[in-house]
């Protein structure tokens, strides 16, 4: 019998079946099928730069709640991207390592983003005004300086934590992936 995590992850994998539909003629001969794959690659990754530099302009803004949303929306396709591969065996992070600039650069540009939206949320904390101020529409105002400086501290800790933790994460991967390199690929 399976378990209930089990099934809610058929669940999400027969919804992901569902929404992809890859066996549709959409997708055309093989060359096609890559193409389509590559071009969202592309719209993907410019996606999720936008996202991740607007929430650094809302938070530059002093508008708090549609940075953090701009974060969520930054991050969410990532970790689904993630997930549907790993139900399918394959190792995201193990992947990327295969190229260490191209692996390096996504990992900086994550990180220099997520530094800067904590430093406009830690401005606004401490200052009590957005560093770009663009009326008061937007602004979060004073009466919420401790809890900015506290998303900013906690922000930075957290990006240094995780970041840490993703990197040893990886390479463990890594090591593990060259042991059993050597075995056949029978997955198919």
């Amino acid at each position: 019998m399976a378990t209930r995590e089990h099934r809610r992850g058929a669940n999400l994998d027969a919804v992901a079946d569902r929404v992809l539909d890859l066996d549709s003629p959409v997708y055309g001969d093989e060359r096609e099928r890559r193409v389509v794959l590559e071009a969202c690659s592309f719209g993907f990754t410019l996606a999720l730069y936008a996202a991740l530099a607007a929430a650094v302009l809302a938070g530059a803004a002093g508008s708090v709640g549609a940075s953090l949303g701009f974060l969520l929306v930054a991050v969410a396709p990532s970790a689904a991207a993630a997930w549907y591969a790993r139900r399918r065996n394959v190792d995201f992070d193990l992947l990327a390592t295969r190229d260490r600039r191209a692996y390096v650069r996504g990992q900086v540009v994550a990180l220099v983003a997520v530094l800067a939206w904590c430093g406009t949320l830690a401005f606004l904390g401490l200052t009590g005004r957005p560093l770009l101020p663009v009326g008061d529409a937007l602004a979060a105002g004073a009466s919420m300086g401790g809890a900015l400086q506290g998303m900013a501290v906690g922000g930075v800790v957290g990006a240094v934590i995780g970041g840490a933790w993703h990197v040893a994460s990886t390479r463990r991967k890594a090591a593990r992936a060259s042991r059993t390199a050597d075995e056949p690929d029978d997955d198919f």
